[in-house]
């Protein structure tokens, strides 16, 4: 299994590589009002337009100002395209499959991790990416993008 791992307030998470189509750098948010919270707004990516996740604030971390180094991966959601915001990313790993260990007790009712994988003294969490947000949060993520696609041609 091939990873892109990235961090979130110096946590280490990861993604399948199959997950992604492209990592790119910080550009210009467009925001969206009346929409969840975690939600940072919209871009504009290869002729379309993409809801912006800020992973802090799906994890209710605190929210902090992007850095640098902060960076956008842009995944696709169940035939949709979706950007989230992350610290910055670290790694592409090759993995063999046999070392993704279950969640534990404590981190096993977070139905979005495929699991944990532990490299030397690094701790990092899998996500199923395909399982981080609710009906609702979906459905909130697909009405954001139709939003400002029906504004965008009017």
């Amino acid at each position: 299994m091939k990873l892109i791992v990235f961090k979130i307030l110096e946590k280490e998470y990861a993604l399948d590589v199959l997950n992604v189509i492209q990592v790119i750098r910080q550009r210009p948010i467009t925001g969206v009002p009346e929409t969840s919270d975690f939600v940072e707004g919209v871009i504009a990516w290869r002729g379309k337009i993409i809801p912006l996740v800020n992973m802090r604030k799906k994890f209710a971390s605190s929210p902090q100002a992007f850095q640098q180094v902060s960076r956008f991966i842009i995944t696709k959601v169940k035939n949709h395209n979706l950007g989230i915001i992350v610290d910055s990313v670290t790694d592409v790993l090759r993995i063999d499959d046999a070392i993704v260990e279950a969640p534990d007790e404590v981190l096993k009712d977070a139905s979005y991790l495929k699991g944990v994988v532990k490299i030397d003294q690094r701790i990092i969490i899998l996500i199923d990416i395909e399982k981080l947000f609710s009906p609702e949060e979906e459905t909130t993520l697909q009405g954001v993008q139709a939003q400002v696609e029906i504004r965008k041609k009017e």
